[in-house]
C-alpha cells in the first residue's frame, strides 16, 4: 500500500484496521525520524539564512507579504485559536463517550461514528445543492444551474480519468469547469457543493482581469466551504435525528482538522525554527516539541501511544513550504465569520457576500472582506467564527 492508502485506512470502520494502519504509518515515521530530522534541520537553516539575507525581522514576514496580511493578524489568529483549544478537548470527550472509551485512543481520532452513510445519487445531490443555494440566493442557484445545463461538469469516474475533484477557473473570457468522480454518497454531495462554490466564485469574478480574477490564499476556499455549510443547513432539516448528530460531529471534526490542527502545526514550526537558531535539533527534540503542542490542543481527551511522537515527520508542508498551514486556519475562520454574519443579518448579508466573490483578488483580503463587514483585526472576527463552532458543539446530544 502507498502512504496515502494507509492514511485513508485510519478512517476505516473496523477498529483493528485503524490500529494496524496507525502502527504501520507512525512506526515507519518513528524509524525514519533521524533522517527526516536532518532534512528539517537543513530546511530550517536555509530559511533562517534567507530571512537574514533579505532583512526580514520576523519569520512570518515573508508569509504575511505573500498573503497581503499583517504579521500581527497572523499572531492574533494563532493566539485566539489557542485560547479556544478547549472546544477540541470538549469534542473529543464527547467522541470518546460515543466510542465507549474513557479517552479517545489515538488510532481512533479519525474513527467514523457510523459504518453506514446515506446513499445520495447524483440527481438527488444536484437537487439538494441547488435547493441549498436557492435558499441563500436565487442568483447563486441560477449560476450553479448553468453548470448542469451547459455541461460544465464531468460527473462520473471512468477508466483513465483523473481521480479526485477540482474546479478550473478557466479565463475571464470563458467559464469555469468542474471535475468530479461522484460516488453516490453524502461525501460526494458535499464535494459537489464545494466545487460548485468554487465555480460560482470564478463565475462572479469574471468581471476582473486575467491576473486578478482568482482568489488570494486566505480567500481561496471561501465560497467552496461556505457552500458546504449551506448544504449542511438544509440537510440538518431533512435528515433523521441520528444522521443529524453524525453530520454535526463531522462539521466539528472538520474544524478541528482544518482550523485547530493547522494552528498547532504553525506553533510547532515556529518553535522548531526558533530552536534551530541555536543548534541542530535531534529527533528527540522534535518529538518533544510535537508532544507538548499536541497535549495543549487535545488536553486530557486523547490517549497517545509512543508512536504518535513522530507524527511531525509525516507532514510535507513542513518541508516544502514555510508557515503555510496557518493559511488553512485563517481561510476556515474567514468562512465561519462570514457565515456568522449571515446568521445574524439574513438576506441583507447576501449582496455583501456576492461583492466579496466578485472582487476576485483585485484588492487585499482585508479590503475585500470589508465589503461584508468583516475585519480580520477585530475581536468581532474571532467572536463570529468561534461562536459558530461553539453552537455546533452545543448542538451535539
Amino acid at each position: 500500500l502507498t502512504e496515502m492508502e494507509v492514511r485513508a485506512l485510519r478512517r476505516d470502520p473496523d477498529p483493528e484496521v485503524r490500529r494496524e494502519a496507525h502502527q504501520v504509518l507512525y512506526g515507519k515515521l518513528l524509524a525514519e525520524a533521524p533522517t527526516l530530522s536532518a532534512v528539517f534541520n537543513a530546511v530550517y537553516l536555509d530559511y533562517l539564512q534567507d530571512l537574514r539575507l533579505r532583512g526580514y525581522r520576523h519569520p512570518l514576514e515573508p508569509v504575511a507579504l505573500r498573503d497581503e496580511v499583517e504579521v500581527r493578524d497572523i499572531e492574533a489568529l494563532l493566539e485566539a485559536t489557542r485560547a479556544h483549544y478547549g472546544l477540541v478537548e470538549a469534542y473529543y470527550r464527547w467522541k470518546a463517550r460515543r466510542l465507549g472509551q474513557e479517552k479517545v485512543a489515538s488510532p481512533d481520532l479519525l474513527a467514523p461514528l457510523s459504518r453506514e452513510k446515506p446513499k445520495v445519487p447524483f440527481a438527488e445531490a444536484k437537487a439538494l445543492v441547488l435547493e441549498a443555494f436557492r435558499r441563500f440566493s436565487p442568483q447563486v442557484e441560477e449560476i450553479a444551474r448553468e453548470f448542469f445545463e451547459r455541461r460544465w461538469i464531468d460527473v462520473y469516474p471512468r477508466p483513465g480519468k483523473r481521480g479526485g475533484a477540482f474546479c478550473s477557473g478557466g479565463l475571464p473570457s470563458t467559464h469555469p469547469y468542474v471535475l468530479l468522480n461522484h460516488t453516490d454518497d453524502l461525501d460526494a454531495a458535499h464535494t459537489l457543493a464545494h466545487e460548485l462554490g468554487h465555480g460560482v466564485h470564478f463565475y462572479l469574478a469574471r468581471r476582473q482581469r486575467l491576473l486578478n480574477f482568482g482568489a488570494s490564499t486566505p480567500l481561496a476556499e471561501t465560497a467552496s466551504v461556505f457552500a458546504e455549510i449551506l448544504l449542511d443547513d438544509l440537510l440538518l432539516e431533512k435528515l433523521p435525528e441520528e444522521q443529524k448528530t453524525l453530520l454535526l460531529a463531522e462539521r466539528v471534526e472538520d474544524a478541528v482538522n482544518t482550523l485547530f490542527r493547522q494552528v498547532m502545526y504553525t506553533f510547532f514550526e515556529r518553535r522548531s525554527l526558533e530552536a534551530r537558531r541555536e543548534a541542530a535539533l535531534s529527533p528527540e527534540a522534535f518529538h518533544g516539541i510535537w508532544q507538548e503542542e499536541q497535549a495543549q490542543l487535545y488536553g486530557e481527551a486523547v490517549e497517545w501511544t509512543e508512536l504518535d511522537q513522530a507524527a511531525w515527520a509525516g507532514i510535507p508542508h513542513f518541508v516544502h513550504y514555510r508557515f503555510y498551514t496557518y493559511s488553512y486556519a485563517l481561510g476556515y475562520l474567514v468562512v465561519l465569520a462570514l457565515y456568522g454574519k449571515y446568521r445574524e443579518e439574513g438576506e441583507a448579508f447576501v449582496p455583501k457576500y456576492l461583492e466579496v466573490l466578485k472582487a476576485g483578488e483585485s484588492q487585499s483580503p482585508k479590503e475585500i472582506l470589508a465589503k461584508a463587514g468583516v475585519d480580520l483585526a477585530s475581536e468581532a472576527f474571532f467572536r463570529y467564527g468561534f461562536g459558530v463552532l461553539e453552537s455546533w458543539l452545543k448542538a451535539l446530544p
